[in-house]
């Protein structure tokens, strides 16, 4: 499906007081410097379900543009530091520069979008035309749009965070990791994206599946990656005419430790990455085996961190999770590599600008497309879960047919359904 969006204006929204002067400069931690400078999409949708002619409906936009950049100027006063700009990579200055805000008009309906979302038809509605843009570096750390249809209004929230953990992971003096980069590799223009939808029931299914002796419980996260890596792993193997080894790292967020220096609401990319390895024993890989795998890494590397942290060396945890990547990365054209991250359990249903709460949240990594990434996310009931799945054009094809998958997940089921 081809839309046609059309800006209206472009303006910059600012925080509604100004920032006080000792909270000018808040320092980047090393996670943060070590992070490629790609902006993080997220799309709200949300419905009026408005029957008014079409001017009352321009003056109902008009109307809720206003209450958006209100809402945002007022959230600014307190997450001051994304109206500021990074400098040197070394900090930001909270400079109430402030955010980009982008008002548009869109050619279709909800509808159209909800009946089988495409990610590449989502990615349209961003608000700059590549998410690891260069203006990551010195510009807007804020940009959100709000595209308004003849009955619908869509708001887009594009956004790269900073951090305020500086203290647990002192900052170094080193240049930016360019996310442009990426770019070049030859796996991306050769990757295709799918969406894959897990319900409540089935994932119920599947943990009394993967329950074993060594694990008894296991989490909804953990038994859908578990899935999605056997089932790739399996695709990769039929088209290679071989088996090799496959490993998943997984994103795990450092907000749910113990550790009182951090907070829950703490901004910024506090978060590292595990390597797991499924065994290589079975010619069939076992689903418990990935389950146990999976979570044996996390328990080490939580262990090691609270170990990191007494001894006030907690930046150990990001050397040692960048070395073992690093040891994968060498033998990249040699393995199977997957790569995971969840934003489950982040609440993004609750996100309401006055509109009320969105009907559907999704990503749109669709210009940054890199093969064997996993992105997944909460679906409206909090309890299944939304997984964008990108693989190679060849593996797609078996890995979207595989019957165990299938057993389990819906293949872009509509949102209204």
């Amino acid at each position: 499906m081809a839309i046609r969006i059309e800006t209206v204006r472009r303006e910059i929204v600012k925080p509604l007081s100004p920032t006080p002067s000792h909270l000018r400069n808040l320092k980047l931690s090393l996670l943060d410097q070590l992070t490629p400078a790609v902006y993080i999409p997220l799309v709200l949708f949300y419905s009026t379900n408005s029957k008014d002619s079409d001017d009352h409906l321009e003056a109902r936009a008009s109307d809720i543009s206003l209450q958006v950049k209100s809402s945002l100027s007022k959230t600014l006063t307190h997450f001051y530091s994304f109206a500021g700009r990074i400098k040197d990579n070394l900090y930001v200055e909270c400079n109430d520069e402030g955010i980009t805000y982008v008002e548009a008009r869109v050619n279709c309906i909800l509808l159209d979008i909800l009946h089988q979302p495409d990610e590449k038809v989502v990615a349209e509605l961003l608000p700059i035309d590549n998410i690891a843009s260069k203006e990551e570096d010195t510009g807007c750390l804020l940009l959100v749009q709000a595209n308004f249809s003849n009955v619908v209004e869509l708001l887009l929230v594009c956004v790269c965070l900073t951090s305020a953990a500086a203290s647990l992971f002192p900052s170094r003096d080193i240049p930016f990791v360019d996310g442009t980069s990426n770019n070049d590799n030859p796996d991306t223009d050769k990757c295709i994206s799918k969406r894959f939808v897990f319900n409540a029931s089935k994932i119920e299914a599947l943990k009394v599946l993967t329950t074993s002796e060594a694990i008894q419980q296991t989490t909804r996260v953990e038994v859908v990656t578990s899935l999605i890596w056997k089932c790739a792993t399996r695709a990769s193997r039929l088209n290679l005419g071989f088996s090799r080894p496959s490993f998943l790292s997984q994103t795990l967020n450092f907000r749910r430790t113990k550790t009182p220096t951090l907070h829950g609401s703490c901004m910024g990319n506090l978060a590292s990455v595990i390597v797991a390895r499924a065994p290589e024993e079975d010619e069939e890989i076992e689903l418990k085996s990935l389950v146990v795998a999976l979570r044996k890494g996390k328990e080490k590397f939580f262990q090691d961190f609270s170990k990191w942290v007494e001894k006030n060396e907690a930046s150990l945890v990001i050397s040692e999770g960048s070395k073992e990547m690093g040891d994968v990365f060498k033998e990249y054209d040699k393995v199977d590599l997957y790569m995971s991250t969840s934003w489950c359990r982040i609440s993004l249903y609750e996100s309401d600008f006055g509109l009320g709460k969105p009907i559907w949240v999704s990503s749109a990594n669709a210009q940054y497309h890199i093969k064997n990434i996993v992105t997944m996310l909460d679906t409206k009931d909090g309890n299944g879960i939304e997984a964008w799945v990108y693989l190679s054009e060849q593996d797609m094809a078996l890995f979207e047919q595989d019957q165990e998958l299938l057993a389990f997940a819906a293949l872009n089921p509509s949102i209204l359904s």
